[in-house]
C-alpha cells in the first residue's frame, strides 16, 4: 500500500500546474468550425513597431530565434508610445481568418498578455482576440470566436519589455496536409538530423531500410474477403493486411527521408493492391468478432502512409484515380465498422478514434474528423484514472453498477492516479490504447486543436505509472495492484516518444520514469512489428514544437 500512496503524492504535486492550462485548452479546442482552422496563410510582409530589423525572426521557421519587443530607447522610434508595440502582418489579400498561433520565446518561464486586431484596409481594425499565453514553448492557437475577413493582422503586446515572439502564423479553415501524426516540418527536421548523421535518427533509418517492411521487393497480400476472429482466429487477410499496412507506411517514410521514388512506388503498389482487391470485411458471427478492431488498426497505419504519399514533398506519382479508389475502400468498407466506436476494452475505441480522425483528414471530411474527436474525448477519461474522478473511475454508459465497473477494470478495486482500465489485463493492450490516445492529440496539434491540453494530466499520470513497471520488467507487483501479478511488462512501444516530447521537450515537465524508458527504447532497437507504433523514434524523437 506504500507504493500506492507514494504514487498519489508524487502525481498530485503537478495538479495545480495543469488546472488553468487544461481548462483554457478545453474551451479553446471546443470552438469548432466546420473544419479545423489549420490551413496556413502566406504572409507577404511583416512590420514591427520596434526592432524592425529582427521582425523576420518571428516567421523564419526557427523556434530558437525570436523577435524581441524591447522598449529600449535605442530600438524604439520617438513617436512610438509604450502601449503601441505591435507586430503587423499583411496577407496580401483578404482571407477568412479564424486563428492566429504564437510560439513564445521563454514561454515556459512566464505568460504574455496581448490583443489581436484584424482589418481589410489597414485603417479600421476589429478586435479579434484578447488573452494571455499559457506556460508552453509550443505554438499556441488563439481561435477567434467568429472568423473575420481580413488582410491585415495586428498583434499588440501589453508587456513591452520582454514579449519575445519565436514564431507567429495565421490560419483559415481547412485541414493541414500532411497532417496525420507526421507533418512536413517534422520530416524536414528529421532530414536535417539524418544529413548530419545524428542519433537516434540515423540508426532508426538504417533499421527501417534493412527491415523486411522496408524491402523494395516487398509483395502485398490482398484478399477479396477478410475475416478476423478474436486474436485473429480465423486469420483470413488479418495478419497479412497489418504487415502490408506497416510496409506501406515504412516505404512512405523512406521515400521522404531518402528521396528515392522507388520507395514511393512500392508503397503505392501496396495500397493499390488492396484498394482494387478488397470487397468485404466479414462481420457475421463470433468468427468475425475482430472485424471492427482490424479495420481500425489498418486505418491507423494505411491512412498515415496515404497522407504522406498524397501530400509529401516532391510528389509521389500516386494517380488521382488510385487515390479515389483508396478513399472509396476506407470510406465504404472500413469506416462503417468503426464510426460509432465500441463498448469493448478501451484500446478498441481509442484505435477507432485515431482511425476515424485519420480518414476525416485524408478525405477532407470534417464530419468524420469531428466524430473521431467525439470518440477520443469520450474514451480518454474512461481509460486513465485520476483521483479527481472520484472514488471510482469514469464509467462507460453500459457500466451502471460498481460491480460491473470493477469487472470492466479487470477486477481492480483500488484506484490510483495513472492506473489504466487495461493495466491488470496486460501491458500490451494497455500500450495499444496509449498509442491511439497519444496519436490523436499529436494529429490535433497539426490541425491547430490542443487535444494534448485536454488530456495532459492523464498522459502525465498514465505514462509515469506504467513506465515505472516497464522499467522494472518484473511480473510481480504490490499485492494491491492486479492481485500481485503483471503481464506484458517486458516490451515497450515507440509511441512513448510522443507523450515524452510533448511534456518534456515542449512543456519542460519532468518525467523521470518515462525518461529512463525512452533511453531504453532508443537503444534496444525498434519495436516496429506492432500495429501503428512503428518508427516513432525516427519521426518524433526530440522534435520539440516543430
Amino acid at each position: 500500500m506504500l507504493l500506492c500512496c507514494s504514487f498519489a503524492i508524487m502525481m498530485s504535486a503537478k495538479m495545480i500546474f495543469f488546472v488553468f492550462a487544461v481548462l483554457s485548452s478545453f474551451l479553446l479546442s471546443h470552438m469548432a468550425y466546420g473544419a479545423p482552422c489549420a490551413q496556413r496563410l502566406n504572409v507577404t510582409s511583416l512590420h514591427a513597431s520596434i526592432n524592425q530589423h529582427d521582425a523576420y525572426l518571428a516567421m523564419d521557421g526557427d523556434l530558437s530565434t525570436s523577435w524581441k519587443a524591447s522598449s529600449s530607447s535605442s530600438s524604439r522610434s520617438s513617436s512610438i508610445a509604450p502601449s503601441d508595440v505591435t507586430l503587423s502582418l499583411d496577407l496580401g489579400s483578404v482571407h477568412d481568418v479564424c486563428t492566429v498561433t504564437i510560439a513564445w520565446a521563454m514561454g515556459t518561464k512566464k505568460t504574455y498578455s496581448f490583443t489581436i486586431d484584424a482589418s481589410t484596409d489597414n485603417k479600421q481594425f476589429t478586435s479579434a482576440y484578447k488573452g494571455t499565453s499559457t506556460l508552453s514553448l509550443d505554438h499556441q492557437p488563439y481561435a477567434f470566436s467568429n472568423s473575420i475577413n481580413a488582410r491585415y493582422i495586428r498583434i499588440t503586446f501589453n508587456d513591452t519589455t520582454s514579449s519575445n515572439v519565436a514564431e507567429v502564423s495565421i490560419y483559415t479553415s481547412g485541414f493541414n496536409h500532411p497532417g496525420i501524426v507526421v507533418s512536413a516540418s517534422q520530416i524536414a527536421y528529421v532530414k536535417s538530423k539524418l544529413a548530419s548523421g545524428s542519433q537516434p535518427w540515423t540508426a532508426q533509418l538504417a533499421e527501417a531500410k534493412s527491415s523486411s517492411y522496408g524491402s523494395l521487393s516487398y509483395t502485398p497480400h490482398p484478399v477479396a474477403v477478410m475475416q478476423c476472429g478474436s486474436y485473429s482466429r480465423p486469420d483470413i487477410g488479418c495478419s497479412t493486411s497489418s504487415q502490408d499496412a506497416l510496409a506501406a507506411y515504412t516505404h512512405a517514410l523512406l521515400w521522404q527521408f531518402t528521396g528515392d521514388l522507388a520507395y514511393a512506388a512500392s508503397s503505392i503498389k501496396i495500397l493499390n493492391a488492396w484498394s482494387y482487391t478488397l470487397q468485404h470485411v466479414m462481420t457475421e458471427g463470433s468468427n468475425s468478432s475482430n472485424a471492427p478492431l482490424q479495420s481500425a488498426w489498418l486505418c491507423q497505419t494505411w491512412v498515415k502512409a496515404a497522407e504522406i504519399l498524397r501530400h509529401g514533398e516532391r510528389g509521389s506519382g500516386w494517380e488521382a484515380k488510385d487515390i479515389a479508389k483508396f478513399s472509396e475502400m476506407i470510406n465504404s468498407i472500413f469506416l462503417p465498422l468503426i464510426y460509432h466506436g465500441s463498448g469493448a476494452n478501451g484500446n478498441w475505441e481509442l484505435s477507432m478514434a485515431e482511425a476515424t480522425t485519420n480518414i476525416g483528414i485524408f478525405t477532407d471530411n470534417s464530419t468524420t474528423f469531428q466524430q473521431g474527436l467525439v470518440l477520443w474525448r469520450r474514451r480518454v477519461p474512461e481509460y486513465i484514472y485520476l483521483t479527481s474522478d472520484g472514488k471510482l473511475p469514469v464509467a462507460p454508459p453500459d457500466r451502471k453498477t460498481t460491480a460491473s465497473l470493477i469487472e470492466y477494470w479487470q477486477g481492480q478495486d483500488i484506484f490510483v492516479d495513472g492506473l489504466c482500465q487495461e493495466t491488470c489485463r496486460d501491458f500490451q493492450h494497455t500500450q495499444m490504447g496509449f498509442a491511439g490516445l497519444a496519436h490523436v492529440p499529436e494529429t490535433g496539434r497539426l490541425q491547430n486543436i490542443d487535444l494534448w491540453g485536454e488530456c495532459r494530466e492523464r498522459v502525465f499520470q498514465g505514462f509515469e505509472f506504467h513506465a515505472y513497471f516497464l522499467n522494472k520488467r518484473s511480473d510481480t507487483s504490490p499485492s494491491w495492484l492486479c492481485k500481485g501479478t503483471l503481464d506484458g511488462v517486458k516490451e515497450a512501444g515507440q509511441f512513448w516518444e510522443l507523450g515524452y516530447n510533448y511534456l518534456v521537450n515542449r512543456l519542460n515537465v519532468p518525467l523521470p520514469n518515462t525518461t529512463v524508458l525512452i533511453e531504453r527504447i532508443r537503444t534496444q532497437g525498434p519495436y516496429y512489428d506492432t500495429l501503428d507504433m512503428a518508427w516513432e523514434t525516427l519521426t518524433h524523437a526530440d522534435v520539440g514544437s516543430v
